[in-house]
Protein backbone atom coordinates (compact mmCIF):
# COMPACT_ATOMS: atom_id res chain seq x y z
CA UNK A 1 0.00 0.00 0.00
CA UNK A 2 1.24 3.52 -0.77
CA UNK A 3 0.36 6.55 1.34
CA UNK A 4 2.04 9.80 0.42
CA UNK A 5 5.71 8.75 0.12
CA UNK A 6 5.49 5.69 2.40
CA UNK A 7 5.01 2.08 1.30
CA UNK A 8 3.81 -0.84 3.44
CA UNK A 9 5.74 -4.08 3.85
CA UNK A 10 5.35 -6.88 1.31
CA UNK A 11 4.23 -10.41 2.19
CA UNK A 12 5.69 -13.65 0.90
CA UNK A 13 3.27 -16.08 -0.77
CA UNK A 14 4.27 -19.62 0.18
CA UNK A 15 1.96 -21.58 -2.13
CA UNK A 16 0.48 -21.41 -5.58
CA UNK A 17 -0.20 -23.09 -8.90
CA UNK A 18 2.45 -23.59 -11.57
CA UNK A 19 2.56 -20.84 -14.18
CA UNK A 20 1.05 -22.05 -17.45
CA UNK A 21 -1.31 -24.51 -15.76
CA UNK A 22 -4.75 -24.69 -17.37
CA UNK A 23 -6.36 -24.63 -13.94
CA UNK A 24 -4.49 -21.61 -12.60
CA UNK A 25 -7.00 -18.97 -13.78
CA UNK A 26 -10.00 -20.90 -12.49
CA UNK A 27 -8.34 -21.72 -9.17
CA UNK A 28 -7.19 -18.13 -8.75
CA UNK A 29 -10.68 -16.80 -9.45
CA UNK A 30 -12.18 -19.17 -6.88
CA UNK A 31 -9.51 -18.34 -4.33
CA UNK A 32 -9.85 -14.54 -4.55
CA UNK A 33 -13.65 -14.39 -4.92
CA UNK A 34 -14.19 -13.65 -1.19
CA UNK A 35 -11.77 -10.69 -1.35
CA UNK A 36 -14.39 -8.55 -3.08
CA UNK A 37 -16.91 -9.44 -0.34
CA UNK A 38 -14.41 -8.38 2.33
CA UNK A 39 -13.71 -5.08 0.54
CA UNK A 40 -17.44 -4.37 0.15
CA UNK A 41 -18.01 -5.03 3.86
CA UNK A 42 -15.47 -2.28 4.62
CA UNK A 43 -16.95 0.07 1.97
CA UNK A 44 -13.64 -0.01 0.06
CA UNK A 45 -13.45 0.07 -3.74
CA UNK A 46 -11.93 -2.98 -5.39
CA UNK A 47 -10.65 -3.36 -8.94
CA UNK A 48 -9.77 -6.82 -10.23
CA UNK A 49 -8.30 -7.74 -13.60
CA UNK A 50 -6.76 -11.14 -14.32
CA UNK A 51 -4.38 -11.73 -11.41
CA UNK A 52 -4.22 -8.11 -10.21
CA UNK A 53 -6.28 -6.75 -7.33
CA UNK A 54 -6.36 -3.14 -6.18
CA UNK A 55 -8.29 -1.86 -3.21
CA UNK A 56 -8.64 1.86 -2.72
CA UNK A 57 -10.41 4.56 -0.81
CA UNK A 58 -10.37 8.34 -1.15
CA UNK A 59 -8.30 9.98 1.58
CA UNK A 60 -7.83 13.71 2.02
CA UNK A 61 -4.14 14.49 2.68
CA UNK A 62 -4.95 16.60 5.75
CA UNK A 63 -7.54 14.22 7.22
CA UNK A 64 -6.53 10.58 7.37
CA UNK A 65 -9.48 9.43 9.51
CA UNK A 66 -10.83 6.93 6.98
CA UNK A 67 -7.37 5.46 6.43
CA UNK A 68 -8.15 3.04 9.28
CA UNK A 69 -11.02 1.74 7.12
CA UNK A 70 -8.51 0.73 4.44
CA UNK A 71 -6.11 -0.72 7.02
CA UNK A 72 -8.86 -2.83 8.60
CA UNK A 73 -9.81 -4.10 5.15
CA UNK A 74 -6.24 -5.11 4.33
CA UNK A 75 -5.94 -6.82 7.74
CA UNK A 76 -9.10 -8.85 7.06
CA UNK A 77 -7.88 -9.78 3.57
CA UNK A 78 -4.50 -10.79 4.99
CA UNK A 79 -6.17 -13.04 7.56
CA UNK A 80 -8.45 -14.57 4.92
Amino acid sequence: MWLLAERSNTALCKSGVAQGSVLRLLLFALYVAPVSDIARAHHVSIHQYADDIKICIAVHPHCLDNLSQLMNCTDDITHY
